[in-house]
């Protein structure tokens, strides 16, 4: 009885010590609520305090900015009106429409003047990119559609003058140079034009045997089978075929199918086409055929469905494409051709047997089916990024460094906008020099605004303009929120001339609203190697929110990432009010950080650069 007693008095004990801790525990977390409601409290006012002075900030950066930008636009303008300029501007859309309706209204009929209109077409649609690539950093997706939509219409547009030149000449055929074995052959554009047309025909409607085209003067050459010639009507029906090449991708597509490929080296586009019956002579009259309005001529599809089935049958025997790809793109070394699909994408079904040489620039390849082909390569092939970091270099520079997939990319931002430093490749030559010197006779950096340049090297095979969907092929990866990207990129571009701004391990872990990079003082502009892991305590880890930020105790060398408020530390409505409650400078620095963080019209041009460049590439969700 007395062991019994004793262990309802320790088992009593037992409850009591438990309901004393959990009363314990209780206690703690209410106040540990307590405490946090109040700490949320707190920021939130403290928050909506700053919120004032950062909308401030941003309204005096926004107005410099557009006056820095206003006496651009007007020396642009001016410049325009002395050199008789007469290209629409892209931003109104009465320019574009009437720049469409008086296009479709002219009428051309030679292959010279449908290569002029598609040339100053082509000016016209690097505009529109600029401005599609201007309103994607803003994330303003209808304006990018809207463009997308016109720079569509602009190249079905050429497209069609080329069509109405191809019309022409096969009315009028019997003006070509005509062979004692019948045939016409002759091309249009010379080799380094951006547009270049070849045309080859057959005058008997019988005897077709298997050809080889030689154009030599635009670099393409065809190989067609005996099999082309009954894709014509009845099999006995004079054919020529028709090939199209332009150095940049010439195909319209709609807005909605971005596709998973891209087109580099430009497209070659060959047509089967139905010659008519040629003019006679009767007496003093010529009688000459003439087609109707809606279809002037008449395009014959290779395989013809309806008498072969699929393209892979017997009877279709493959055709043989060779042509010249451009001296500044980049060709990997076993490249992958497609033709473009019904469905409005890049397809590398029945073509097979490709063929690259690198000295010759040439790229030959066999496929069952005419079409419109390119070199094609995954659009996320330079992805992802592996680090990137900006660097002072002096009051009016940062230079730029990234290393994606394949290449260490090297650029310079100023004022003026971005430049090209690297790699210093053959391809890359136009981009990196301009053909103006200095006074030593150096070659002049070529400087464009980050969009146009970024186009340009995505023509030239080097994608650092990644869409949302491309983050689908990265595995591990994930997409920053737009507002939280938005806030990183404006304010980091604020201090790239006073700190080294870089990336971190850990950003690609956290949370779609939060991302990280690091940064380092750099007054004095030296240049550090942000990868050496003795100078990792040298930087500070920096944690964007959708509408906050602040230092963090993350190290590059600790997993995971420490997300905790660096100690002493707050959030803050903007970085810069981070860095001037939490950072304690000397005099002389404090002059300089001032100077260097000023959105005056000194800086506000580079910072937008800057900005412009982070938000373009999407340093954030793609590293």
């Amino acid at each position: 009885a007395r062991q019994a007693e004793e262990q309802r008095k320790q088992e009593e004990a037992a409850r009591q010590k438990k309901a004393e801790e959990d009363l314990r525990r209780e206690q703690e977390e209410r106040v540990r609520r307590e405490r946090g409601a109040k700490v949320r409290a707190e920021e939130g006012e403290r928050l909506e305090a700053e919120n004032q002075r950062v909308e401030q900030r941003k309204n005096e950066r926004k107005a410099n900015l557009e006056y820095e930008q206003g006496k651009i636009e007007a020396k642009r303008e001016w410049q325009k009106f002395i050199e008789c300029n007469s290209r629409p501007n892209v931003a109104l859309e009465s320019d574009l429409n009437t720049y469409l309706s008086t296009s479709r209204a002219e009428v051309l009929t030679g292959f010279d003047q449908a290569i002029a209109f598609s040339q100053y077409a082509e000016r016209v649609v690097e505009d529109l990119m600029d401005l599609a690539s201007t309103a994607r950093e803003e994330g303003d997706e209808p304006r990018q559609e809207w463009c997308m939509e016109y720079m569509d219409e602009i190249r079905t547009l050429e497209m069609e003058k080329i069509d109405d030149a191809t019309a022409h000449m096969l009315q009028h055929i019997e003006t070509l140079k005509v062979t004692t074995k019948q045939e016409v052959q002759e091309t249009w554009g010379s080799s380094h034009d951006s547009i270049k047309i070849g045309f080859w025909g057959h005058l008997q409607n019988k005897g077709f045997r298997a050809k080889v085209i030689a154009h030599d003067k635009i670099h393409v050459n065809l190989e067609l089978p005996k099999s082309v010639a009954t894709s014509a009507p009845g099999g006995s029906c004079c054919i020529g075929v028709r090939s199209v090449y332009t150095t940049y991708d010439s195909v319209p597509r709609s807005r909605k199918k971005t596709g998973s490929k891209l087109a580099v080296g430009g497209t070659m586009r060959v047509d089967l086409v139905l010659i008519p019956p040629v003019t006679k002579q009767v007496k003093q009259w010529t009688l000459r055929q003439i087609p109707p309005k809606e279809a002037p001529f008449t395009k014959l599809a290779y395989p013809n469905q309806d008498k072969h089935g699929d393209a892979t049958s017997t009877l279709n025997l493959p055709c043989k494409v060779e042509y010249k790809i451009p001296a500044d793109v980049i060709v990997q070394k076993e490249p992958k051709v497609s033709w473009w699909s019904e469905n409005e994408e890049w397809s590398n079904a029945d073509v097979f047997e490709i063929q690259w040489e690198e000295d010759s620039r040439r790229v030959s390849f066999f496929c069952q089916r005419l079409a419109t082909y390119a070199v094609t390569q995954d659009k996320w092939l330079d992805l992802p990024y592996k680090w990137w970091n900006f660097r002072p270099v002096s009051d009016t520079q940062v230079a730029f460094s990234i290393q994606a997939a394949r290449f260490e990319m090297q650029f310079m931002i100023d004022e003026n906008g971005l430049s090209l430093r690297g790699p210093d490749l053959p391809e890359l030559q136009h981009l990196i020099r301009s053909e103006a010197v200095d006074d030593e006779g150096t070659a002049l950096p070529v400087i464009m605004s980050p969009a146009r340049l970024l186009h340009k090297l995505r023509d030239c095979g080097i994608n650092l303009m990644p869409d949302d969907n491309d983050i689908e092929h990265l595995p591990g990866y994930q997409l920053k929120s737009f507002e939280t990207e938005a806030r990183a990129f404006s304010d980091l571009s604020e201090i790239a001339l006073a700190f080294d701004v870089t990336s971190s391990k850990h950003n690609k872990k956290l949370e779609a609203d939060r991302a990280l990079v690091r940064i380092r003082e750099n007054f004095q502009c030296a240049e550090f190697d942000p990868l050496d892991p003795e100078s990792e305590t040298d930087y500070r880890s920096v944690m964007f929110y959708t509408d906050k930020c602040c230092f963090v105790d993350s190290m590059e060398s600790v997993y995971p990432c420490n997300e905790n408020v660096r100690e002493g530390c707050e959030t803050h409505a903007s970085f810069f009010l981070c860095l001037k409650q939490e950072m304690q400078f000397d005099e002389a620095k404090q002059d300089v950080f001032e100077r260097r963080t000023d959105v005056s019209h000194q800086n506000v041009r580079l910072f937008e650069s800057v900005r412009q460049t982070m938000a373009l590439m999407r340093l954030l969700s793609f590293t």
